[in-house]
C-alpha cells in the first residue's frame, strides 16, 4: 500500500497489467486534520487511472487477494513528494531518490 501522497504538481497514470487496484482520493486541505475521501476507484486489469494535484491527493491499495502488477508513469517526476497522515492530515516530506 502506498500511503496519501501527492505529485509534486506533476501528472500520473497507473495502468493495471494484472490483477486489480483501488485508488482513494482525498480532498487536499491547508488544515492538518483528518483527511476527507472524495472518492474511490476500482482500477481494473487493462485499465488506467490518472491524477494531478489539482484533483486532490491519492493513495493507491491492492484489494486483490492474487498478485497484481501495475505500470506507473509521471510527467515532470519529482525528487520528492509530499505525504500525508490520513488520521491527522499532516505532511511530511518522502525523498523518492
Amino acid at each position: 500500500m502506498h500511503p496519501v501522497h501527492d505529485h509534486a504538481s506533476g501528472q500520473g497514470w497507473v495502468y493495471v497489467v494484472t490483477g486489480m487496484l483501488k485508488e482513494l482520493l482525498f480532498y487536499k486541505d491547508d488544515v492538518a486534520k483528518p483527511l476527507d475521501i472524495k472518492f474511490t476507484e476500482t482500477i481494473n486489469q487493462g485499465k488506467v487511472s490518472y491524477i494531478n494535484d489539482e484533483q486532490g491527493i491519492h493513495k493507491i491499495v491492492n484489494t486483490n487477494k492474487d498478485r497484481t502488477i501495475s505500470l506507473h508513469y509521471y510527467t515532470n517526476p519529482s525528487e520528492e513528494v509530499t505525504v500525508y497522515d490520513e488520521l491527522s492530515g499532516e505532511e511530511s516530506k518522502f525523498k523518492l531518490h
